[in-house]
């Protein structure tokens, strides 16, 4: 469950460290890629989470030991990617069909177990942390780059955290 805080930027360990990096230098690292990557980002992966795509989230989520659960069009111009981890917590990653950049990415954590409340503590800890305080109320929203917004729900059987491009709300 620990690994979870991956997503927020926990260092990596051996193997993942290796295989995530060997996988960005050969997928990612386009010329789009290096134009994209300058200045200030949040990160995900040692990558600019503004750069990723589809497929390098899923094999970062795969890596950590997320199997994936469905891959559906839900419309003309987006697809939804649903990983799972352990039924304790759920990837859905919402991307464009024809470019596979991501504009939607939300994490969901059940609330099942100590573990549970413990990883979404540390997770609100660092986001606190790096962007600022997050209200107590059952659901917050925080621009945390220039082109991202965070935005956290919580229930009483689940927290989540969705990072959603600023410029891709016209698709949702």
């Amino acid at each position: 469950m620990l690994e979870l805080l991956l997503f927020f930027g926990a260092p990596l360990e051996e193997p993942n460290t290796t295989a995530i990096r060997d996988y960005a230098v050969e997928n990612l690292y386009t010329e789009d890629y290096q134009m994209c990557s300058l200045g200030s980002f949040v990160d995900f992966f040692e990558q600019p989470l503004k750069c990723v795509d589809r497929d390098f989230i899923t094999y970062a989520a795969e890596t950590i030991g997320f199997k994936v659960s469905a891959i559906e069009v839900i419309s003309e111009q987006l697809i939804r990617t649903t990983l799972l981890l352990n039924d304790s917590s759920k990837l859905e990653i919402l991307s464009t069909v024809k470019s596979g950049h991501y504009v939607l990415m939300r994490l969901t954590i059940n609330h099942n177990s100590q573990d549970s409340y413990e990883v979404i503590s540390a997770i609100t800890s660092k986001i606190e942390k790096d962007y600022g305080l997050l209200s107590q109320n059952d659901s917050h929203s925080m621009q945390i780059d220039e082109n991202l917004d965070l935005h956290l729900t919580q229930d009483s059987t689940s927290t989540s955290f969705t990072f959603i491009k600023r410029d891709a709300y016209h698709l949702l």
